[in-house]
């Protein structure tokens, strides 16, 4: 009896040391945080995370919140039991001859479509061992969406003010650069003389073809000298 009660205690021991190595193994998500604008496209990697223990085949299905689908692909080398895609996102992946190191399972290209904050999480995870279930933890990847920013450029206009009411303002001439030069033609003066005065007449006759004023000056000195010798005369 008591050899049988030793037995079981050892496989109780076992059970709690395989369950806490199992605690170990977990999906993780790379990265698991971002900052992205709204239509920016980015891709995410998933991967398994051992903690040591030896890890044959990983389960589960990918959640997007806030974010557009548009790949997914499985890593080289292993083999999908069941493949992921955009319209069913589950997956199985089998990992040949198992594994004890971290390894990528598959990537998940995605776009941003609205603002705000964006998830990629996983629901029905199962990483699973050799013939034993090694635990379902998974990380989340969380990203900041935000708007495009655009620069708006206001035209500056220039205002001339009115000048106020009762103001002055002096037009500006402008000189022509080139003169024209007029020429003035004084009128040419004819005199002509009574026949019996021949002073007068003679006076007449020298001004015919003189300018307006000496005509008139020879017309005034030929009546002073006709005046003097007619008092001479008498």
């Amino acid at each position: 009896m008591k050899k049988y009660t030793k037995i079981i205690f050892a496989g109780i021991a076992i059970f709690a040391f395989t369950a806490t190595m199992a605690g170990a193994a977990s999906v993780t998500v790379s990265p698991a945080s971002l900052a992205k604008k709204v239509g920016d496209s980015f891709t995410v990697s998933v991967g398994v995370s051992t903690g040591g223990s030896k890890v044959c085949v990983v389960e589960g299905k990918v959640n997007l919140d806030k974010l557009s689908c548009t790949d997914i692909t499985v890593a080289d080398g292993l083999i999908a039991q069941t493949t992921p895609t955009c319209a069913k996102p589950s997956f199985s992946i089998g990992i040949p001859g198992c594994t004890t190191a971290s390894k990528n399972l598959f990537s998940v290209s995605v776009k941003a479509p609205t603002v705000g904050t964006a998830t990629l999480g996983f629901t029905g995870v199962d990483v699973v061992g050799e013939g034993i279930s090694l635990g379902g933890s998974a990380g989340t990847g969380e990203y900041i969406i935000t708007g495009n920013t655009e620069t708006t450029v206001t035209p500056t206009a220039t205002v001339t003010p009115k000048p106020a009411t009762g103001t002055t303002i002096k037009p500006t001439v402008t000189a022509p650069t080139t003169e024209t030069e007029k020429t003035v033609t004084e009128p040419m003066v004819t005199v002509t003389t009574p026949a019996s005065d021949n002073n007068l007449a003679a006076a007449g006759s020298a001004t015919r073809g003189v300018p307006l004023p000496i005509a008139i000056g020879i017309g005034i000195a030929a009546l002073a000298l006709g005046y003097f010798t007619a008092r001479k005369m008498k």
